[in-house]
């Protein structure tokens, strides 16, 4: 039985197949982390300079060419948030879906201390959503203040996983993050794009290390295709870390799996405790929501991946965070 007309919550049933990569939404967090204004508003529906994290997101997916029906995974305790705000987001004038559905898929979670965690959600949404041409699987508590078109026509182009490699300057914002360690032979470790840019394998991604193997962050947006979909599964029944995605995508490096990252220039801002909310106020209250991002030379590129001391330290850092 198909959710009737307006419905904004999947009945559970599996949707049909479809041609075209849907968008994953990992939207079923706490927000333990923000305190008072976690607990009133889940974070993807908190409120950014006129417009919540989660329709700035979905604004940009939404440019994205050939991208099919949206899928959020959300908890028990937020359940009619998100049905209010799906409703409100599908009668939206300008609400940009076209012919593409939007579901909210409810993970049956009621408390903190019974979360699925990230990659645990990703496979939930999996069990209910076809996706035999790959999916774009986000975090929805992400800003991008850049284009990531380039990123998902490499996508398109390859049917092969893509991930955003952002370029970034702080190093200390760099250990709180996700960085990749690229292959530097543009030779081998590199393939050509039909526009002439050229990408990188990824090596490996290490969460939050402590000596970062290259100036390329990885935020929580990417672009999976079906071999890496399909490791989901095992990768949690051996014992993966459920809670981050990054640590899934780590594993898919280390297997050895087929990934490639699209170099950009730009900026991202995450919300995570007030502190990271009050900037984001800030900022995007002033300021567009997204610049087209600066064109990346494969000089650029290279001149952000470190030496091998630096990427054996990474190995280090894998290392010591296995679990």
């Amino acid at each position: 039985m198909r959710p009737m007309a307006g419905d904004p919550f999947s009945d559970g049933a599996r949707t049909p197949r479809s041609s075209k990569p849907p968008a994953l939404l990992l939207c079923a967090g706490w927000g333990t982390r923000l305190g008072a204004a976690g607990v009133a508003t889940p974070k993807p529906l908190l409120d950014i300079g006129g417009q919540t994290i989660l329709d700035r997101l979905l604004d940009a997916l939404l440019r994205l060419p050939g991208l099919g029906d949206v899928h959020v995974v959300c908890n028990e305790a937020h359940r009619d948030a998100f049905a209010r705000w799906a409703a409100g987001r599908r009668a939206a004038p300008e609400a940009g879906f076209g012919d593409r559905r939007l579901e909210v898929h409810p993970n049956g979670r009621s408390t903190p201390s019974t979360r699925r965690g990230a990659v645990g959600d990703l496979r939930f949404l999996l069990e209910r959503v076809a996706t035999p041409a790959g999916a774009l699987v986000s975090a929805g508590d992400g800003i991008f203040l850049f284009d990531f078109g380039r990123w998902w026509s490499a996508f398109r182009e390859l049917e092969a996983s893509c991930l955003l490699a952002v370029k970034e300057q702080d190093a200390a914002d760099l250990r709180r993050s996700g960085v990749l360690r690229l292959g530097t032979d543009a030779t081998a470790d590199g393939k050509r794009l039909a526009d002439g840019a050229i990408i990188r394998r990824v090596l490996a991604l290490v969460e939050k290390p402590h000596n970062p193997p290259s100036s390329f962050a990885c935020p929580a947006l990417y672009a999976f295709d079906t071999v890496a979909l399909r490791h989901v599964g095992p990768y949690l029944d051996t014992g993966g870390g459920s809670d981050e995605i990054g640590r899934f995508v780590a594993d898919l490096a280390m297997q050895d799996r087929q990934l490639w990252a699209v170099p950009v220039a730009g900026e991202r801002l995450h919300v995570g405790d007030p502190a990271s909310l009050a900037t984001a106020r800030r900022r995007l209250g002033t300021e567009p929501a997204m610049v087209p991002s600066a064109t990346m030379t494969n000089a650029d590129v290279s001149r952000g991946v470190t030496t091998a001391e630096t990427a054996r330290c990474a190995g280090e850092d894998i290392a010591r965070r296995e679990p």
